[in-house]
């Protein structure tokens, strides 16, 4: 029998732009990654989970994906998302495309023809100050409980590893506390 070894670290859940129109859509960054293109331009593949835009074109698996081109040609790309996202622009920026992932950004969307169908795409970055929409309330997620699950775990093996009368101390203060 054959061995197959896939490598799922770029993979995403099937998620859809469909729906999404010309518009202002509040959205976080769940994906940066550094790639290079056919013609050796290297860019930043970015997803990014819509949540908040005009109510009708949302759906909760809504993504906008972006590319970043780091060519002198594209500079006004990255020179309009830096400061959206918080990034200073001056003479010289540097940043690791991983820092980009859980920030929220503006993203001004048009359609354009790809294919022959319309699709949407991303054409400039706001700061999120500038949302005029509501705010979605920060949802109660199975990740925060696994957190909490894994920094209480981490408590207990710390205090554990404290000799006897710290350890002591230690579980009086987590009580109490």
């Amino acid at each position: 029998m054959a061995k197959h070894i896939l490598d799922f670290s770029n993979y995403a859940e099937q998620q859809t732009s469909e729906g999404i129109q010309a518009g202002k859509y509040l959205a976080r960054i769940t994906k940066a990654v550094d790639s290079e293109s056919k013609n050796g331009n290297t860019y930043i593949l970015l997803n990014m989970q819509v949540i908040g835009g005009p109510k009708e074109h949302v759906e909760s698996k809504s993504v906008l994906v972006d590319r970043l081109t780091l060519s002198d040609n594209a500079l006004f790309r990255m020179a309009n998302f830096l400061p959206a996202i918080g990034i200073p622009v001056d003479k010289k920026v540097a940043f690791d495309s991983k820092q980009f992932i859980g920030k929220k950004v503006v993203a001004i969307v048009d359609m354009e023809e790809y294919q022959g169908q319309p699709r949407p795409a991303v054409k400039r970055y706001a700061p999120v100050a500038t949302w005029e929409g509501e705010l979605p309330a920060a949802p109660a997620t199975a990740a925060a409980d696994d957190f909490e699950e894994e920094a209480e775990e981490l408590t207990r093996v710390l205090i554990a590893m404290l000799p006897n009368p710290f350890r002591l101390m230690a579980q009086f203060l987590r009580m109490i506390l």
